[in-house]
């Protein structure tokens, strides 16, 4: 597998065919995220998979831009990260560590300390969303290129009202609010932007080397 040339081979498609993820390739992309690196591995995000063809709709009335895509792609993924964190979500987590380690909970003294500390030291609501953001797009991140890997192509948007988002979904309820979603499928040979070259900048005008 050449990973270059499939990076790129995707791009964020526009138009999507009515094709849909085999259950292997919908479990493999899932678990890239599931999988993905999170600061003090506290994963502050769910995942949406958001199949249900009316729900999409109403989803699509609240996006900014190619709502169809949002409809017709095979999936749509909402990434959505907790509106706040507290001990009893650290607590939770702790007690997943010992039971996938097999080792006693007060075995991770020091671990739950530093996850304390990582809560207690965001000094505002706005601090700890913005840190829970990056999370999810570090996720987002992993997930686009383990779609390019496997041939699936993936989509992400911004464009679209998050408290739509969140009163559609029934986020408030979990506690949760949707930053970034994506659309995953397979590319329709009709779109405009399937033949375009990929435009980056050169690596000589792109990487700094100190």
């Amino acid at each position: 597998m050449d990973i270059i040339k499939q990076l790129n081979w995707r791009y964020a498609v526009k138009k999507f065919t009515d094709e849909k993820l085999s259950d292997v390739q919908l479990n493999t992309v899932l678990e890239s995220v599931r999988l993905s690196p999170s600061g003090a591995g506290l994963q502050p995000y769910k995942l949406i998979v958001v199949e249900d063809h009316d729900t999409r709709v109403l989803l699509g009335e609240h996006s900014f831009t190619n709502k169809a895509k949002v409809v017709n792609a095979s999936q749509l993924l909402v990434f959505a990260i907790y509106q706040n964190l507290d001990m009893a979500y650290t607590e939770a987590y702790l007690e997943l560590c010992a039971k996938e380690r097999e080792i006693p909970v007060e075995a991770l003294a020091g671990y739950a300390a530093m996850l304390k500390k990582t809560i207690d030291d965001f000094s505002s609501q706005e601090e700890y969303l913005g840190w829970a953001k990056a999370q999810a797009y570090l996720a987002l991140g992993n997930m686009l290129t383990t779609c390019a890997v496997i041939g699936v192509d993936a989509s992400p948007m911004e464009g679209f009202t998050n408290e739509k988002y969140d009163e559609i979904l029934n986020l408030n309820e979990r506690n949760l609010t949707a930053v970034v979603i994506a659309n995953l499928g397979f590319r329709d040979e009709d779109d405009i932007f399937i033949k375009m070259k990929k435009v980056r900048w050169p690596q000589e005008d792109f990487i700094v080397r100190i």
